[in-house]
């Protein structure tokens, strides 16, 4: 129930005239804010210098990228995972997340969860496993941080169970699932804190934000079909690392194939969220794109195992000795 100064000026101009003078500030209760985060982010913040923490956070968000790739690797081959993590790479922010707590936890938990969830694939885990898992990360993901990414989570879940052959029919029930684990741990969290503290408003705190997150109106927030999906793609497009990300598929031209529709449409859950939450999705454009990214990850790794290109050593053949050979063949043919 801790309140925060509230004004149009920067946070940290707040906090210092707090700091000199608490009773100048205009307090107000921010409790709609509170999320499982605070249990990593408050002890550290306590504990270490600004810097230091960010430092963590790095450590901690390596960890999770590089336990991610490793099991992607292992579950649908090497190129089809650089294919997967490349756009969300340079088209994003992710190079720095770090510098933001929240924002490093709840990614953590996105590829950490999507990690293991990689792993019981592997294992070969039963049906009712993975359901089960996948209910406790939709849960302790909305209790971390319920709006920063969502999507790009059960996304992920979804393209390993097709793209390894779990089938359509499991990916869909195991999305169905993420999404009504995340939706309980939403209602149970503000139930949680009316009943310890009953004046918390949830009408206006959480009913209200939350109408405003789907389409309430705003400066920057256009009302018409795809308008949320365009503006978040397009900040993905004009990200700083397109101009790394066209030279490297110009200079490697990977064999990229059409693939099928089977293993490509998790990548339009994102889409729907975009559209489901506008107002986030337009204002929040920066971070949102994050799930764009993915969601072009999803569709590049499908086409390269389209093209069963799964290794270094056969992109090496696809693109040089197997044109090589056919000009041989047809100059002895001749």
């Amino acid at each position: 129930m801790a309140p925060r100064p509230a004004s149009d000026r920067h946070a940290c101009d707040d906090l210092k005239q707090a700091a000199e003078n608490p009773s100048s500030v205009n307090w107000q209760s921010y409790a709609r804010y509170w999320h499982g985060y605070r249990i990593y982010s408050a002890p550290l913040a306590s504990l270490l210098p600004i810097l230091l923490l960010k430092f963590v956070n790095l450590a901690v968000l390596a960890s999770a990228a590089i336990f991610f790739v490793l099991q992607a690797d292992r579950l649908i081959g090497t190129w089809p995972t650089i294919g997967l993590c490349a756009p969300v790479l340079f088209l994003s922010d992710f190079v720095r997340i770090w510098h933001v707590t929240p924002h490093t936890v709840s990614t953590a938990i996105i590829l950490g969860g999507a990690g293991i969830f990689a792993w019981m694939l592997r294992k070969k885990s039963a049906d009712r496993t993975l359901i089960i898992a996948t209910a406790g990360l939709g849960s302790v993901f909305n209790f971390v941080d319920f709006l920063v990414n969502p999507p790009w989570l059960p996304m992920l879940l979804a393209f390993f169970l097709v793209a390894f052959g779990r089938g359509n029919q499991l990916a869909i029930a195991c999305v169905a699932v993420w999404f009504s684990a995340y939706g309980v741990t939403w209602t149970s969290k503000w139930v949680a804190a009316y009943l310890v503290e009953p004046t918390f408003d949830i009408r206006n705190d959480v009913l209200n934000a939350a109408m405003f997150r789907i389409n309430g109106d705003y400066a920057s927030v256009r009302h018409f079909p795809l308008a949320a999906t365009a503006k978040v793609f397009t900040n993905a497009i004009l990200s700083w690392g397109m101009l790394i990300f066209v030279p490297l598929l110009i200079l490697f031209r990977i064999p990229l194939k059409r693939p099928e529709l089977g293993q490509v449409w998790p990548a339009l859950i994102p889409i729907v969220w975009f559209e489901a939450l506008s107002n986030h999705s337009q204002i929040h454009a920066t971070f949102v794109s994050r799930s764009a990214a993915a969601a072009a990850g999803i569709v590049i790794a499908a086409g390269l195992m389209a093209g069963n290109v799964s290794s270094a050593r056969e992109l090496f053949t696809a693109r040089y000795r197997r044109p090589l050979r056919e000009t041989f063949r047809s100059q002895e043919t001749r």
